[in-house]
């Protein structure tokens, strides 16, 4: 694309794509984390705990009246209850490990309230809010530019600073009264055309409309003459005196 490429105005800003698919994703991935995360401190960690106590139990019963059976005949009911006893460490394949004491914290502070209550709220906000503050973004005809922080006069726009352009996809717009606003076409459709044609405005000849760097021309100095055989031909002030 060369630099007469125009691109007409006003240049209206969209959200990039990408940012509308990044906030959904990340939504519901920290729904389904905090999710998981609620079960698991709301019914797996109780009915492991649940379950440990109860075979800890029956296995400490098992145990007491197989000591009381090597000194004595059990008694019926002792032997009902060894069976019973028996019967629940049998309802499990393995022994139940207990859970470990940071679990409950780490399902609470990480997924319920780390990823459920604030990382969920906080990319469907970013959802609401992006949309509304693409839409402030705006290069009129009369050259002025409105961002969210208000409208700024063509006047008024004293310089635009690429430094970080190419690096970062950001550029700054200074005004006259001091002030520095970001235009950060990473978030934002359209702002490379925002920015190409504040580029042109003050740095013309260096930037497209679509604020890619124009190449500058090589300056290649002239070859000196060569002789029929390849060499560099002598000049006449460099011949020697006759």
């Amino acid at each position: 694309m060369t630099n007469d490429s125009a691109v007409s105005l006003p240049i209206q800003a969209k959200v990039q794509p990408r940012q509308l698919f990044w906030n959904i994703l990340y939504a519901v991935l920290c729904t389904g984390l905090a999710l998981w995360g609620a079960w698991d401190y709301f019914v797996t960690i109780p009915q492991a705990e649940a379950d440990f106590a109860r075979f800890s139990e029956a296995q400490k019963t098992m145990e007491e009246l197989a000591a009381v059976a090597e000194t004595r005949t059990l008694q019926a009911s002792e032997t009902e209850t060894f069976l019973a006893a028996e019967a629940v460490t049998k309802e499990f394949k393995e022994p139940p490990v207990p859970p470990a004491a940071y679990d409950r914290a780490v399902q609470l502070w990480l997924y319920i309230v780390g990823c459920g209550v604030l990382g969920t709220p906080f990319f469907v906000w970013n959802l609401i809010v992006l949309p509304r503050t693409a839409a402030k973004w705006r290069l009129n005809e009369d050259g002025s530019l409105e961002t969210p922080e208000g409208a700024i006069p063509a006047d008024q726009i004293a310089n635009l600073d690429m430094s970080r352009w190419m690096a970062k996809s950001i550029a700054t717009v200074e005004t006259s009264d001091g002030r520095s606003i970001k235009l950060d076409d990473y978030k934002f459709r359209g702002m490379d055309l925002i920015i190409g044609a504040l580029a042109q405005r003050f740095a013309p000849g260096e930037w497209t409309p679509e604020a890619k760097p124009i190449p500058k021309p090589e300056v290649v100095a002239d070859a000196p003459p060569r002789d029929e055989d390849g060499e560099i031909a002598a000049s006449e002030a460099d011949a020697p005196p006759r």
